[in-house]
């Protein structure tokens, strides 16, 4: 009877772990053919950094634009305009409080790397890149919402997981919250966001 017992609870504890898969694949899927076949992207943004080392609230304003493929451009407006650009493995950065203006190739700055590594692998949606980039739950089926834990060592140094949150129609993100290695939170809300509208290419110049 034990023997019947344990087998009948493996059954079950199998029986979940596919009906999970079958979940999880299902909600890929969907995600695949509605935020991946997206082509541009251009939002407004507002970001909340919580530190652990102080209880105030540090926010910031600015603008994403994304196109297909490998296209970004990350702009703050407040209360510093900054920001980088990517176009395939190149990149350049700026700040106006130091007066930097940057060119740089991904390969030698790990940190932007990582940066546009996220930033890339949920906007445009490859499931293969996104599988093996991160260990993957729904956190919420709708609107869905992904839990995705990085694979890699590198990425494991800056992110302990993501919290990535899709608008009704699943087209785009509305919602990423990045919980860091040591503690700190950043909420990033997208709002008033235009798709596949063509985007001015001097936008993407590194």
């Amino acid at each position: 009877m034990k023997m019947r017992a344990s087998f009948m609870a493996l059954l079950l504890i199998l029986s979940a772990t596919l009906a999970g898969a079958t979940e999880l694949d299902t909600v890929l899927q969907r995600l695949k053919t509605t935020a991946g076949a997206v082509q541009t992207i251009q939002s407004s943004f507002v970001q909340e950094k919580h530190l652990t080392m102080f209880s105030e609230v540090l926010e910031s304003r600015g603008t994403f634009s994304f196109q297909r493929p490998g296209k970004l451009r990350w702009e703050y407006e407040a209360p510093v305009k900054m920001g980088f650009v990517i176009d395939g493995d190149k990149g350049r950065r700026w700040n106006s409080l130091v007066k930097q203006d940057q060119h740089f190739q991904l390969e030698d700055n790990l940190e932007l790397r990582i940066a546009a590594e996220q930033l890339l692998v949920w906007t445009e949606l490859d499931l293969d890149k996104l599988q093996r980039a991160y260990a993957i739950e729904i956190a919420a089926e709708q609107p869905v919402a992904l839990l995705l834990t990085p694979r890699g060592m590198a990425a494991r140094q800056f992110v302990d997981h993501l919290r990535v949150t899709f608008s009704p129609s699943a087209q785009t993100v509305t919602e990423v919250a990045i919980f860091e290695a040591g503690g700190d939170k950043t909420l990033l809300r997208f709002s008033d966001s235009k798709v596949d509208r063509a985007l001015d290419g001097a936008l993407f110049l590194p």
